[in-house]
């Protein structure tokens, strides 16, 4: 079975709890699973809500401050400007939905 024969069927909370907890069990680790986190949550945001988006913004920036704290970054460098930037992304993903909710 190659990857994109794969279909699962799962509802939006489930997905939404899947989403979170690779985003949390991720924080911190010096993997590739800080790419792979910005890559899920960017192909699947479609399937997120602006409330969800600035949950992942508020729980990587808290992780990002944490870390700052003591050990001065989140994993690598590049794995804490990786977690810093899908933060960003997060929120202006977020206000992007928000404002074109409230234009139609």
């Amino acid at each position: 079975m190659t990857e994109a024969s794969l279909a699962v069927s799962i509802s939006r909370h489930d997905y939404w709890l899947l989403i979170l907890s690779t985003v949390r069990y991720s924080m911190g680790r010096m993997t590739s699973m800080p790419t792979f986190c910005e890559r899920m949550i960017k192909e699947q945001s479609h399937a997120l809500d602006p409330a969800q988006l600035l949950q992942l913004a508020r729980e990587i920036g808290e992780e990002l401050t944490c870390a700052s704290g003591r050990w001065k970054t989140l994993g690598t460098q590049v794995d804490h400007n990786t977690w810093s930037m899908l933060a960003l992304w997060c929120v202006e993903q977020a206000n992007r939905i928000q404002d074109e909710r409230n234009s139609t």
